[in-house]
């Protein structure tokens, strides 16, 4: 087992040291673009981006084509390449249990009360939420007396200039 810097960590596994040449390329390219704004420039930088991305994605293709390929794999390394694609892997997730909640100064240890106090919560949350909203009818006048305004004002100018106002 070999460590790897942050640098290569990121690399896809597809990505091959031509294609990082490529890259390094393009950029280039693009940078010198930049600077000189030359139509010449442009057309070198935006060619060498159109075959580097096809390349990058035939080889993305290919990659994958290998990987899932049923006549090297079989069904059992074929679902294990799907997960680690997937990053669906039990490994990584983390179970996380709360062993003491805080309810109104009670504490709770007992798993099931814990349960029971999260169910209360979200259970209680819509009404909770719905009695925080204002009168809907004052919203409404509200919303509607500002674009009045904003139709007065817009208006006014159309119908008499001498009355708008800035």
């Amino acid at each position: 087992m070999c460590q790897l810097s942050r640098k290569r960590s990121k690399d896809k596994p597809w990505i091959t040291s031509g294609l990082k040449k490529s890259s390094v390329t393009k950029n280039k390219l693009y940078k010198l673009w930049l600077l000189t704004r030359q139509p010449l420039d442009e057309v070198r930088y935006k060619n060498f981006r159109r075959t580097f991305t096809r390349i990058a994605l035939e080889a993305d293709t290919e990659y994958f084509k290998n990987k899932f390929d049923s006549k090297v794999n079989s069904v059992k390394k074929s679902w294990k390449n799907l997960n680690n694609v997937c990053s669906a892997s039990r490994n990584n997730s983390k179970k996380s249990f709360i062993n003491l909640l805080n309810v109104n100064g009670h504490k709770l240890e007992d798993k099931s009360d814990i349960c029971n106090a999260f169910n209360k919560y979200f259970v209680k949350l819509g009404d909770n939420l719905v009695q925080q909203l204002p009168d809907p009818g004052i919203i409404t006048f509200k919303v509607l007396y500002h674009h009045l305004l904003k139709i007065v004002s817009f208006v006014i100018p159309l119908i008499n200039p001498k009355l708008a106002v800035l």
